[in-house]
């Protein structure tokens, strides 16, 4: 009885840790993406920013997902954008930082030439 206790018991221990190891998981504090500025444009938006890797672990970014908003002069939102860029791909050892721009063509977004911030949220899946 104790030897098939045993043996389950290890059984679960390797399921369990082969799940761990091979699983893409989404970051958590270690590695985000972060908008620095937006330009709006008739039916398109240029979000630049970084991502960044402040843990120990070298990853690689598989895909993000963004949200946010450019915020006017006004203080007020002018645009809110929420998207997902898929096969991503870049290698990011750890502590590093990669400047990354996106483009975010959509036809409700208008053209806004005046002052404005961007705030952003994200999402990053990594492997």
């Amino acid at each position: 009885m104790i030897g098939k206790l045993k043996i389950f018991l290890a059984a679960l221990f390797i399921a369990a840790f082969t799940i761990c190891a091979f699983q893409s998981g989404v970051a958590e504090a270690g590695l985000w993406y972060q908008g620095t500025s937006i330009e709006l444009q008739k039916g398109r938006a240029i979000l630049h920013g970084y991502f960044y890797n402040d843990g120990e672990e070298s990853l690689t970014v598989q895909k993000v997902n963004v949200k946010g908003d450019a915020i006017g002069g006004s203080g007020y939102s002018v645009y809110s954008f929420n998207f997902t860029s898929p096969d991503i791909n870049v290698y990011m050892p750890a502590g590093s930082r990669k400047e990354w721009t996106f483009t975010i063509n959509d036809s409700s977004c208008p053209p806004y030439n005046g002052y404005q911030e961007v705030d952003t949220t994200s999402h990053v899946w990594y492997y």
